[in-house]
């Protein structure tokens, strides 16, 4: 290919439509999973993953123990400089079924592959008169034996 041809064709290439809008909507994915985990609210697991499922970002891979549907990326998804293994989440009222004493607050699960001392990231929480997180909190920690680290953000 001539050098001309290709300087032109290099800088034709931004101007196309969607150019540039798998990067944009992977960096918009990285802040808005970040700000959830970083858990100084409630998280929105709903919104988030389903938001990803819209974009081609996530496939469903199953799902976990408790029946909560785990997702896979589709492509590269780097959260807190890290890789994205798979994403879960619950929201605290399932369609459907009203919420009891027994219904489970919000919560926003990733595995990241890296140990969970090369992760910068600091769990959130406060602590009531009575020692007990209120409130939203987080938690870090090893993948139970496997690759990888959890953080989980829950909600109230």
């Amino acid at each position: 290919m001539r050098p001309a041809l290709l300087i032109a064709l290099l800088a034709w290439l931004p101007t196309m439509p969607g150019f540039g809008r798998a990067a944009s909507i992977q960096t918009s994915t990285t802040a808005a999973l970040e700000a959830q985990l970083a858990c100084l609210s409630p998280p929105k697991p709903g919104v988030a993953i389903n938001a990803m499922l819209r974009n081609g970002l996530l496939v469903q891979a199953g799902r976990d123990l408790t029946g909560v549907p785990l997702f896979r990326p589709r492509t590269a998804i780097t959260v807190f400089n890290q890789a994205l293994i798979s994403i879960s989440g619950q929201d605290a009222e399932r369609a459907g079924s009203r919420p009891t004493a027994a219904t489970l607050p919000a919560s926003l699960t990733v595995v990241l592959d890296a140990a969970p001392g090369a992760i910068s990231y600091t769990p959130h929480h406060v602590n009531g008169a009575d020692g007990m997180a209120t409130g939203t909190f987080s938690s870090i920690k090893a993948n139970d034996g496997k690759p990888g680290t959890i953080i989980t953000c829950y909600g109230e």
